[in-house]
């Protein structure tokens, strides 16, 4: 996790009607502005087009890695309607979510990443695996918003509540970060599963009766 320079969501527009402004191009301006890096120190890398959590992908939409002064963030760009029958390239700067467990490990992602939609289900394994305790490979998760775990014979619920992440010793926090923690809210026994019947036995075939003697 990067504790000093996290994302924030913000958005830089330039209108195609000034110049034939890219995508690239403004990702650029948006970054140099807001983290005080000259163009020349800045570059753009394409990511993969654009998906949702679910990997789905999202028609219009790119996804640029901006790099530059010792610094790095992710944007999102697309092509907007404007004034005067013109259009804008937007791009907006991915936010950063950070989950707390309760054993206190802490799992991020942007809200652009593919892996996003995963973030509750890791912190909450986490938090079961603390909180049974459990083995992570025995538990699996049945159920979201709130999160449900099943594993060694209980159901443990829990839900994210906003929460100041404490980070490492020597580190900082940025405020930009959005933080959650684990909070369980139920804790279930899971009934027993009955044995499953016995398998009928299987006949035996009466013995052939002997052949008659010959006269």
């Amino acid at each position: 996790m990067r504790w000093t320079h996290a994302s924030v969501a913000t958005a830089f527009a330039a209108s195609s009607l000034a110049g034939c402004a890219t995508n690239q191009w403004v990702a650029r301006e948006a970054f140099g502005d807001k983290y005080s890096c000259p163009a020349d120190q800045v570059t753009v890398r394409r990511e993969v087009d654009a998906t949702t959590p679910w990997g789905q992908p999202i028609p219009g939409y790119m996804d640029l890695s901006v790099g530059g002064c010792g610094l790095e963030a992710k944007y999102r760009c697309h092509n907007a309607a404007a004034g005067h029958g013109g259009t804008s390239n937007v791009c907006e700067e991915n936010g950063t979510f950070a989950v707390q467990a309760t054993d206190g490990s802490v799992f991020t992602a942007t809200s652009a990443d593919a892996e996003a939609a995963r973030v509750p289900e890791k912190a909450a394994i986490a938090s079961a695996a603390h909180d049974i305790p459990c083995a992570r490979a025995s538990l699996r998760v049945v159920g979201h918003e709130p999160t449900v775990v099943d594993g060694c014979g209980q159901r443990i619920t829990y839900k994210e509540e906003e929460h100041a992440l404490v980070p490492p010793p020597g580190y900082t926090v940025d405020a930009d970060i959005k933080g959650y923690r684990d909070v369980m809210v139920s804790r279930v026994a899971l009934p027993e599963a009955e044995p499953a019947p016995a398998p009928p036995p299987t006949p035996v075939p009466a013995p052939m009766p002997a052949p008659a003697p010959t006269p």
